[in-house]
């Protein structure tokens, strides 16, 4: 299977004025592929949900999924099971 960034898909599909409230990544284990690929300056979702593993927190901030999103400006505000919810810190 093929596989593109998301910022392309999201350029492809979405107008110019367009914003994104809420985005979702559940791709089986590809979560953190497809959230490098995109382009954070201009597609800024104000919460992302994408797959954890972890239990306790500090096996949580120490992910590679959870250091790229703080990176970006987002920090964890809720987690359910796997799913964790990334906040927009500058929103």
């Amino acid at each position: 299977m093929s596989t593109r960034p998301l910022c392309d898909l999201l350029f492809e599909n979405m107008s110019e004025k367009q914003k994104i409230d809420f985005m979702n990544v559940d791709v089986e284990g590809m979560d953190l592929e497809v959230l490098e690929s995109n382009n954070w300056e201009k597609y800024r979702p104000k919460v992302v949900i994408a797959e954890v593993f972890g239990n306790s927190i500090d096996e949580l901030i120490e992910q590679p999924i959870t250091l790229l999103m703080k990176h970006k400006g987002y920090r964890i505000f809720a987690k359910c099971y796997n799913s964790v919810f990334f906040e927009d810190s500058f929103a």
